[in-house]
């Protein structure tokens, strides 16, 4: 429902569940390649797993709740750091997809656009 032209309905309404689009109008779209949702999504599944282990475990294996608490700081606070340093970067430009010249505008690292049809 988003690429397809305006004419094109499905029926369905449409969704961004991890807030992807920037921007949407009857001429372009404008996809995002950076989403702290993507992140939030990955990381609180794990976050809750190793908080469980570590809570259900603390009286009967005190040691293996010790590793588990351990090992879910360190598998869950790395990235955690990747993305807080992401956010103290520049927002790279988004992918922006023309709806009526059907056309896929790609920023490259130089400044430059990759114009392609879809």
């Amino acid at each position: 429902d988003y690429l397809a032209p305006p004419a094109i309905p499905t029926g369905q309404s449409p969704k961004d569940v991890l807030n992807t689009i920037w921007r949407k109008n009857e001429v372009f779209l404008d996809i995002g390649e950076y989403s702290i949702g993507s992140f939030v999504m990955m990381a609180w599944p794990m976050f809750l797993f190793f908080l469980w282990g570590a809570v259900s475990y603390r009286d009967t294996l005190p040691e293996f709740s010790l590793g588990m608490a351990i090992g879910g700081a360190f598998i869950v606070g790395v990235p955690s750091l990747f993305v807080l340093y992401s956010l103290t970067q520049p927002v790279p430009p988004p992918t922006r997809f023309n709806r009526q010249r059907r056309e896929v505008c790609v920023p490259q690292k130089d400044g430059s656009y990759w114009i392609v049809p879809w």
